[in-house]
């Protein structure tokens, strides 16, 4: 648990010692966690949960165009937009109004976050869909988050790419 809720956890910190036969000895469940991956100017970044293209300014609109599989499909005001997994979907996907995506489905969320338009609807895309993010943002850029930490910035007209990522990540459950 790197975050602050931990919905993924299954142990306190102080519950592993009595645990500890269950973990090292192989009494694990292991779930299979898809992952997305971002692709920007500054490099590569996977993420578990989401990716993040907001306003670089706190409480600056961000204008953003995109595009699926290279078809446009506009410029859209809006204080980011969010691109999550089944395990991120009920995060801060949700807390903008984004679908949950069932574990186990092979797909990834598009959402909107606080949308300046009636057309920024949330989107679910199977893998195999990539996602271009364009900032169109004026005087100032555009910051790419992943998994809540800032990794990259995109200039007005730089791109970011979004799509799932091979890489999957191992999360290991008790039994009960």
């Amino acid at each position: 648990n790197y975050g602050t809720f931990g919905f993924l956890t299954t142990l306190r910190a102080n519950e592993i010692p009595d645990n500890l036969d269950v973990i090292l000895g192989g009494g694990l469940e292991v779930v299979e966690l898809p992952t997305v991956a971002v692709e920007t100017p500054d490099g590569r970044f996977v993420a578990i949960n989401d990716v993040l293209v907001t306003a670089d300014m706190l409480g600056r609109m961000a204008v953003l165009e995109w595009a699926v599989n290279g078809v446009q499909l506009g410029k859209l005001g809006c204080d980011g937009v969010l691109v999550s997994t089944p395990t991120g979907s009920t995060g801060y996907n949700l807390s903008a109004g984004g679908p949950v995506i069932g574990w186990g489905v092979d797909a990834f969320a598009v959402t909107f976050v606080a949308p300046h338009a009636l057309d920024g609807r949330p989107l679910i895309l199977a893998r195999g869909h990539e996602v271009e993010v364009v900032s169109r943002t004026r005087g100032t850029t555009s910051r790419v988050v992943v998994d809540g930490h800032p990794v990259a910035s995109l200039a007005s007209g730089a791109m970011a790419t979004v799509r799932m990522a091979p890489e999957i990540a191992m999360l290991g459950i008790l039994p009960d």
